[in-house]
């Protein structure tokens, strides 16, 4: 049983997390309602060029953790003037190889998009609001950053702000860009990806702004980074950006496989991806909060308080995301209804919805003991367990089934859901262990 002061605090920097995380995933549902209106080769391109763009920015969405290891570590050592530290490194880090990404993919883009669906129409759409995407890949990385930061200091409160702003902008820019409101033109697919590097890059400046002048008690900029700050939040972000790589290369892998199967089961996989994210976000909203608690206390140099927040925040976690599960099977067909009236869509996508409500708090839980390895600052089990977890079980058995079983797309699904559950088993074993928390940052 959890005690009453530490659900308190748990809940207290995990909430605006969450609220911010889900505030992030509502608003990407009404993305991907709104681009549903257009048919399902445009709901089916933008769903894979997504996750296309969540593989390109991988390594520098690796700052969040990176940045919030070492801030929530110097706050549990008495040195909050020096947290602000990584966050510079972080945003160094980030204009670099930002930059660098961008200049290398954007030129082949059409040959990578190519590889992952070879619907003519879909490749189309799909690679230009990739190419769009791309021009701010330098800011997603800085407001990555800002957010390990924050979380890092506890103060997630900021991050929240920044989130929803960036989100509300964002859906209404969807709606004057897609469907040409308000005297724009109607751009389509393209509308929405230019809609969404703009809200990127608009949030990323009120972090800076914030930190600038809102929050000078903080002194964030003061102490400058030496090139020993820098490798060693670098040290960090690259295992974990390459963790996110492996996240996102499992879902585009999923969208690959499926591809063979049609362009229906393709718009029905990414309501479903999109679907089952708004009920994992508040997994990593606790456990962003987990990664903070046991970052600040292995720097209070007590290993034993942060294994046993580690287990209290996926308890509440878990616990927290059976009502949501609840949800989803009761009204499963209303909710997909919300993305789409192509009623093949909506039949291929109904099934495999309420099973995934039926297991998603056990995701939950996993997620949560992810961070919980990351914020003791051991990446490399993390990216380990994702390799083994995509592409010695996930993506064989997946090309299996497809291409010599013939499986429908439900038994697709319901292997990459197993495949997740498997990943946070490992999780749960690795901390068990306590082979974690001995990196010096």
């Amino acid at each position: 049983m959890i005690q009453l002061e530490r659900a308190k605090k748990i809940l207290w920097l995990s909430i605006p997390i969450i609220g911010g995380m889900i505030s992030q995933n509502l608003l990407n549902l009404v993305d991907t309602a709104m681009v549903g209106q257009l048919g399902a080769s445009a709901l089916a391109a933008v769903g894979v060029a997504s996750f296309a763009v969540f593989m390109s920015n991988a390594i520098v969405l690796g700052l969040s953790s990176g940045v919030q290891a070492v801030a929530s570590r110097r706050v549990g050592e008495g040195r909050l003037s020096h947290a602000g530290v990584p966050l510079l490194s972080g945003l160094i880090i980030a204009l670099l190889l930002g930059v660098l990404i961008t200049l290398l993919l954007y030129p082949i883009v059409p040959q990578l998009f190519a590889a992952l669906n070879d619907d003519a129409s879909v490749r189309e759409m799909g690679s230009a609001y990739w190419r769009i995407r791309l021009f701010a890949t330098v800011f997603m990385g800085m407001a990555y950053a800002f957010r390990g930061y924050f979380n890092g200091i506890g103060q997630p409160k900021y991050y929240l702000q920044s989130l929803v702003a960036i989100h509300i902008l964002n859906v209404l820019l969807n709606y004057l860009f897609i469907f040409g409101n308000a005297g724009f033109p109607a751009m389509g697919t393209d509308g929405a990806a230019l809609a969404s590097t703009i809200a990127t890059v608009v949030g990323t400046l009120f972090y800076f702004y914030l930190s600038a002048f809102k929050l000078k008690r903080l002194n964030i900029f003061k102490v400058l980074p030496s090139r020993s700050d820098i490798v060693s939040v670098l040290k960090l972000t690259l295992p974990s950006g390459a963790q996110q790589f492996m996240i996102a290369a499992s879902m585009s892998s999923l969208f690959w496989i499926v591809g063979h199967l049609g362009v229906v089961q393709v718009a029905a996989l990414n309501i479903l991806i999109n679907i089952l994210m708004l009920c994992v976000l508040p997994g990593f909203g606790f456990g962003m909060a987990a990664a903070t608690l046991v970052g600040t206390s292995l720097g209070e140099q007590s290993p034993a308080q942060a294994k046993r927040w580690a287990y209290d925040v996926a308890l509440m976690g878990g616990m927290t995301t059976l009502s949501l599960s609840l949800i989803i099977i009761i009204f499963a067909q209303p909710i997909l209804e919300v993305f789409t009236h192509d009623q093949a869509t909506i039949e291929a996508a109904l099934t495999p919805l309420m099973l995934t409500g039926g297991l998603v708090f056990l995701d939950v839980m996993g997620v949560v003991m992810m961070n919980s390895l990351l914020g003791s600052g051991d990446v490399k089990i993390v990216l380990k367990t994702n390799l083994m977890s995509q592409w010695l079980l996930f993506f064989p058995a997946g090309l299996a089934l497809v291409f010599i079983a013939d499986a429908s797309f439900i038994t697709v699904w319901l292997m990459f859901i197993f495949s997740r559950l498997l990943q946070g088993l490992i999780y749960w074993r690795e901390w068990h262990l306590e082979r974690w928390g001995k990196l010096v940052l």
